[in-house]
């Protein structure tokens, strides 16, 4: 079973907790002496700006919900990279916790930048919700359906209800995020001894 919940991000618009969430796939092409692995993301990732208007905000988590739902776990079939299971009703929402302890302070009109790794899937009536350190809370809905496909990464932007698809992430043999977005990948080179079924 692939879990979404417990998602946890450090700092303002960082990305080193989204590899525990980034389910894969792996394929092999054995050819002779030589395999290739191909792997593909099941996931969908949410870049989501929140800017924090005239305040000084802390803010320590953030949710996303949507009118029918929104799977917290999935379940995968290995041989067929398929992800099944039901969404958690409307009640449901994912949670990413922001900052530790302290949470995340932004200086008056900086913008909150955080990323959620989310099941592929429709969402009607997507739900932004923020948290602050004073108790409060605050909701952005967001008009329509919007699609997200396993291994694109899509811009959430509050304040004038956009989702953008804004990339399509490729296959990959080992990829690392960086804080600037972008996506680092080579293809490995693996040896099959023939008959012994090792690598």
């Amino acid at each position: 079973e692939l879990q979404f919940t417990g998602q946890a991000q450090e700092g303002n618009n960082t990305t080193s907790h989204l590899s525990a969430y980034d389910y894969c796939r792996a394929s092999a092409d054995i050819s002779g002496s030589c395999g290739h692995f191909s792997f593909s993301h099941l996931v969908s990732w949410m870049k989501i700006c929140i800017p924090s208007g005239t305040n000084n905000d802390t803010f320590k988590g953030i949710s996303v919900s949507a009118d029918e739902g929104i799977a917290l776990s999935r379940t995968l079939d290995i041989r067929t990279g398929e992800m099944s299971g039901t969404r958690n009703g409307a009640s449901a929402s994912l949670y990413i916790s922001l900052g530790g302890e302290s949470g995340i302070k932004l200086d008056k009109d900086d913008v909150l930048t955080v990323y959620l790794t989310v099941p592929a899937d429709s969402y009607t009536g997507l739900t932004v919700r923020t948290y602050d350190a004073g108790g409060g809370s605050y909701e952005y809905v967001f008009d329509g359906t919007h699609e997200f496909l396993a291994g694109h990464y899509y811009l959430v932007k509050v304040g004038n209800s956009d989702v953008t698809d804004i990339r399509e992430l490729d296959g990959f043999g080992l990829y690392r995020c960086h804080g600037d977005g972008m996506v680092y990948s080579w293809e490995p080179s693996v040896t099959y001894t023939e008959g012994t079924g090792q690598i």
